[in-house]
């Protein structure tokens, strides 16, 4: 009861804070400030950067994005791709929140966050102003990886409508080696190691109108 009473806390008072940082987002760094339609990390305050680590949310294991979408967008996209053996991405899971007929009429300005769990299962959430999507991974199967490399979006990224883009690579092995990876290696994956599971998560602006 204790375990699920700590899950329940920790899952409302992280929402309140995606909520506060979708409300007070005025970082330089971010997608909004850009002028350009893309995502950014967002900077998290001194404050915000010690309540996250007291629910044991930290940089090593989370991403933060603030996002800006061009207007005509209907759909916001995750993606989850596994690397197969003949290194060729495949997709495993996706989410998607879809945007009203409002909300198309202009641009979008919103948050996309990411956390891997202990199971290594991930938890994708779209915050946009007055409405969310959550969506959670299964955890991946086999054995209890050993050692892991978590490569995420570390600066403002242009974005085109249907278009793909790369905003986190992890690599996992029952090893004791681990060997790094680039966010380039999404579209390049001769250049990725040998590891145990491979993931790579993708955002899109989808639009019909931009086809």
């Amino acid at each position: 009861m204790k375990k699920i009473f700590k899950a329940l806390l920790n899952a409302v008072v992280l929402s309140a804070v995606l909520l506060s940082l979708t409300a007070c987002n005025d970082s330089s760094a971010d997608a909004a400030a850009s002028g350009k339609n893309g995502a950014a990390p967002y900077e998290l305050t001194e404050d915000e950067q010690a309540l996250l680590s007291a629910l044991g949310i930290t940089d090593m294991n989370s991403l933060i994005l603030t996002f800006r979408a061009p207007a005509g967008t209907e759909e916001l996209i995750v993606r989850l791709y596994t690397l197969g053996e003949d290194r060729n991405w495949k997709e495993a899971d996706s989410g998607k929140i879809f945007l009203d007929e409002q909300e198309m009429t202009k641009e979008t300005e919103g948050l996309f966050t990411m956390q891997v769990r202990k199971d290594y299962s991930l938890e994708f959430c779209f915050k946009l102003d007055g409405s969310s999507m959550t969506y959670e991974t299964d955890p991946p199967a086999g054995r209890e990886p050993m050692a892991y490399t978590r490569t995420f979006l570390p600066e403002f990224q242009e974005m085109e409508p249907n278009t793909e883009v790369p905003v986190a690579i992890l690599s996992y092995t029952t090893g004791n080696t681990a060997y790094s990876c680039r966010l380039q290696d999404y579209y390049d994956t001769s250049n990725l190691s040998q590891m145990d599971l491979i993931q790579a998560v993708t955002l899109e602006f989808a639009s019909e109108e931009a086809e």
